[in-house]
């Protein structure tokens, strides 16, 4: 067991007082459900309340033959209970909190009343208020605003702050997908869903950078209080940066099966918005339809094209080239669909650009794309 009174400089991190303190009400009408379940690794101990942070939270909890193996938990001596809290929340000595230990002991002041009355006082002395509000870091608000906040942007780019490194508790609990423990952080800091992390990352830019779909769901169906959904998908991603948006963080995850799930989830959102194509497009940058352009099948360009975006309205010629240079690395019969959508002789170079995609189909060993030119005289 660790004893953390025997660390106190620990929690000594800025000042507490403007913190609410870290409670866990007995209400189960809060917590949303979360269809992901948690992995807490196999130590043996607990092996009913490892099934109930999986399950939770769900309506029938309280009938669950798990749940009512918990229910005599509150008889234990307060050390025997705390010993083992302990173990669970702090394992292998880990003062650094993570996210599956957080929902269990989250699911577990959901039990009942009495098993509430024993955690709270726990989750009062080892999650101490200034200790949480340490963990999440500075959660900024994201003052994002139709044309930008050009004379606030910062130097250097967005990629100077990767997207994938995660520092803080929230974003550990938005990697693992659980809109449980989101929701109760965003009402813990007094926050909505349109705010940034402590490096100004958008909410659901990391969401749709981790593939967390019930985080997203979530988010679409709170709308924010401040800024609509169409300032949170195309405005900036990162608060310092003007680009690149959530949808072009999207078209960079190189993944089509998140590809397909994010655009279930936005379809309706964006057809109820009615955001005008020409918004839309300019949520892509050139290198974000490189990207796009190197995995996305015919069937999701047409699908696209229905929410709007359409590689036709690509004007700018060199956004144009990226798009055929991203091509080239994707199948024949995606490049089918783009001889038609965008109309351009790939085999030509401009001043800027002067490796054809062509040249970069031969130089890939893309023997089927080298084909495919000369099938349609392109060669």
């Amino acid at each position: 067991m660790m004893d953390l009174s025997k660390d106190p400089d620990y929690f000594k991190y800025g000042p507490t007082d403007e913190y609410k303190p870290v409670l866990f009400p007995m209400d189960l009408s809060l917590w949303p459900s979360s269809t992901k379940s948690s992995s807490t690794s196999e130590t043996g101990l607990w092996k009913s309340l490892q099934v109930l942070s999986s399950s939770w939270p769900l309506s029938s909890m309280s009938s669950s033959s798990e749940t009512k193996r918990l229910n005599g938990l509150h008889v234990l001596p307060p050390e025997v209970f705390w010993n083992m809290l302990d173990e669970c929340l702090f394992q292998s000595g880990n003062i650094t909190l993570q996210h599956e230990p957080f929902h269990l002991l989250l699911a577990l002041s959901q039990v009942d009343y009495q098993i509430n009355e024993r955690v709270q006082p726990y989750v009062t002395r080892r999650l101490p208020r200034h200790f949480l509000r340490r963990e999440l870091g500075d959660i900024e608000v994201f003052p994002w605003a139709e044309g930008g906040n050009g004379q606030q942007w910062y130097p250097g780019e967005a990629s100077d702050f990767p997207i994938e490194v995660v520092e803080d508790f929230l974003g550990r609990v938005i990697r693992s997908d659980c809109p449980a423990c989101f929701a109760y952080i965003l009402n813990y800091c007094g926050v909505d869903v349109s705010h940034c992390n402590h490096i100004g990352w958008s909410f659901i830019a990391l969401a749709i950078a981790f593939g967390s779909a019930n985080i997203i769901r979530y988010i679409l169906s709170h709308p924010s209080a401040s800024h609509p959904l169409t300032a949170q998908l195309f405005g900036p991603a990162n608060i310092n940066f003007p680009s690149p948006t959530p949808l072009g963080i999207l078209a960079r995850c190189r993944n089509v099966d998140r590809l397909d799930e994010v655009s279930n989830l936005i379809e309706r959102p964006m057809a109820k918005a009615n955001v005008p194509s020409s918004v839309i497009v300019a949520a892509f940058n050139a290198d974000d339809l490189y990207w796009l352009c190197t995995y996305i099948a015919p069937h999701q360009a047409r699908r696209l094209k229905k929410l709007g975006f359409c590689f036709s309205r690509v004007t700018d010629r060199m956004a144009q080239w990226y798009i055929w240079h991203g091509a080239v690395k994707n199948s024949v019969e995606f490049l089918d669909y783009l001889r038609v959508t965008c109309p351009l002789d790939p085999t030509q170079s401009t001043p800027e650009q002067t490796h054809t995609p062509l040249r970069a189909a031969i130089a890939g060993d893309r023997v089927d794309v080298v084909h495919w030119f000369a099938k349609h005289d392109l060669s």
